[in-house]
């Protein structure tokens, strides 16, 4: 079972409610995790730095405080036996957040979906997109109106049989989302989304009967893979609770879309790029799911995943 030893919580300390938070909380009392819960100061600008007054003094002003709010809401944490750590980040969110992930070993990050003063009108935000691509570990993005209640959370899955690295991420999707249901009381779902081959080049080269056939196949072998990696977790493509999706365009597109419709609280999918393993890695299936989809994320990246945000730190710390 998957289980997350050190969490760290991104709050907004001016809020009156933290539903990341409150979501974190839910995975670490079970498992007895380690947790930190930051918020982040930006730097001034140049021009304040330069124009008002005793800046320097009022964002220490800011900081005591936001430290003083962390603390209010670490204690009662506290009181039910776990160990809580609380600090004020400086800088560019995205940046400072995994920075810390990356120097204090975290191997889950979770905040909201959209910061409240972010510049994007999208569901995710502009921070949420960035960490989705750097984040160092494994990140789960809380939607705004979270409530302890029962829900579905859904692994979303590629099987790829014929591609070792995709199979295991699959695993990997599979077990923590069963750990997640399990822990939190949910109920599991399962789905795959693919896109027939080329369609439109198939229209035009065979026969109705050769598609008809061509897509009762694809859909046997499908059926095939998704049960080889449903297995070992007991269920298969017949479980009321795997679905499997023709989708029209993109397979995220599907995802988004059976999300929306079931009223999905989590999907839970890895984000692996077809291209490699270096750099902001996010694949199609992660991207379009990231534009479209309306609720709470979690996602998780391959074990050799290097950050671009933790790398350009370790050089600058390295003088490479």
């Amino acid at each position: 079972m998957k289980r997350f030893r050190n969490i760290l919580i991104a709050l907004d300390t001016r809020s009156t409610t933290h539903p990341a938070l409150d979501w974190a909380l839910s995975v670490a009392v079970p498992s007895k995790a380690r947790l930190t819960l930051v918020d982040v100061l930006p730097d001034l600008s140049w021009i304040a730095r330069n124009v008002v007054p005793h800046s320097e003094a009022h964002q220490q002003l800011m900081l005591d405080d936001k430290q003083q709010k962390l603390e209010e809401l670490a204690e009662p944490i506290r009181k039910q036996g776990l160990d809580v750590t609380t600090k004020v980040l400086r800088g560019k969110t995205s940046r400072a957040l995994c920075d810390e992930v990356f120097h204090a070993d975290h191997d889950l990050l979770v905040r909201v979906t959209r910061g409240t003063n972010s510049r994007s009108s999208a569901f995710y935000g502009t921070t949420g997109s960035r960490l989705m691509r750097n984040s160092p570990c494994a990140l789960a993005l809380i939607h705004p109106n979270y409530a302890a209640s029962s829900g579905r959370i859904v692994a979303a899955i590629d099987p790829a049989r014929n591609n070792s690295a995709h199979y295991k991420m699959t695993r990997e999707v599979l077990d923590l989302t069963k750990s997640l249901a399990e822990l939190q009381q949910k109920e599991m779902h399962v789905v795959h989304a693919w896109v027939l081959f080329t369609p439109t080049l198939l229209k035009s080269t065979f026969s109705a009967n050769d598609l008809a056939n061509f897509r009762k196949s694809s859909e046997a072998d499908i059926a095939k893979e998704v049960d080889e990696v449903l297995e070992p977790f007991g269920l298969s493509h017949r479980d009321r609770r795997v679905h499997l999706i023709e989708g029209k365009i993109e397979a995220g597109d599907s995802v988004a879309k059976f999300a929306d419709e079931e009223n999905v609280e989590m999907i839970v999918l890895g984000t692996m790029a077809r291209s490699g393993i270096a750099g902001a890695l996010i694949g199609n299936t992660a991207e379009r799911v990231l534009e479209l989809a309306k609720c709470s994320l979690l996602t998780i990246k391959p074990d050799a995943f290097i950050s671009p945000e933790s790398a350009a730190d370790d050089d600058n710390q390295t003088g490479s």
